[in-house]
């Protein structure tokens, strides 16, 4: 499906409810799930990345943590 992507506020909330519902119904990883989104819309996901909200932006971070893809935040042993 080829969409003509304009950047408003309706297509950036049926974006996200798709990936939520892409979680919550194959129990993909948020990764996956934006992926697969990206790759329905044909969007790049760079261009995509503009449409995420904080919460999605925050769980992806902390994927990326987990499995080792973005590097641990160094703390201070206090």
């Amino acid at each position: 499906m080829r969409v003509n992507v304009v950047f408003d506020k309706e297509f950036q909330k049926k974006f996200i409810k798709e990936i939520e519902n892409r979680i919550k119904d194959n129990a993909d990883s948020y990764v996956d799930s934006v992926l697969d989104v990206c790759e329905s819309y044909e969007l790049e996901p760079q261009i995509a990345a503009k449409f995420l909200n904080k919460p999605i932006i925050e769980k992806l971070e902390k994927e990326g943590i987990e499995n080792n893809i973005i590097p641990r935040k160094s703390r201070l042993p206090i």
